[in-house]
């Protein structure tokens, strides 16, 4: 891809994105965090079928998400989505889809944990590292 775009929905999402973003620095990568959603309205407007369009959300679903989406979709951008495993309209929209399977820590509380969405970028980023040296990552 020429341009690397990506966008969190939510505080966690956004912090996984940042991530990724300093990871791919590492290689000289410039990804694109697009931190909100007005930025996400002007960006996909310029956004090129040569460029990727990631986006990371926890449940996938969102009227919003959805417009930008068919938005990406109509300039032939490639897109990606990280979210929770199961059927949601994000993932249907995408190009690729990447899932994490929920981890529910504690029975009594309304907490799981998100951890899966970082060790999934981290393995992308790993296998990224892999295949541009072509020498196998333990």
């Amino acid at each position: 891809a020429k341009r690397i775009f990506m966008y969190g929905t939510g505080s966690l999402q956004k912090s996984v994105c940042r991530e990724f973003q300093r990871m791919m620095l590492s290689l000289n990568i410039l990804v694109n965090d697009i931190p909100a959603e007005g930025e996400v309205r002007k960006v996909v407007k310029l956004m090129k079928p040569d460029d990727i369009f990631f986006v990371v959300s926890k449940s996938g679903e969102s009227d919003f998400i959805r417009n930008i989406m068919i938005q990406a979709n109509s300039k032939g951008v490639t897109t990606i989505s990280l979210t929770r495993y199961g059927n949601n309209t994000l993932a249907r929209m995408s190009t690729k889809n990447l899932f994490v399977k929920e981890v529910t820590v504690l029975e009594e509380t309304n907490f799981e944990s998100m951890t899966l969405m970082f060790i999934i970028l981290e393995i992308l980023f790993a296998k990224l590292v892999e295949y541009r040296t072509k020498f196998y990552i333990e």
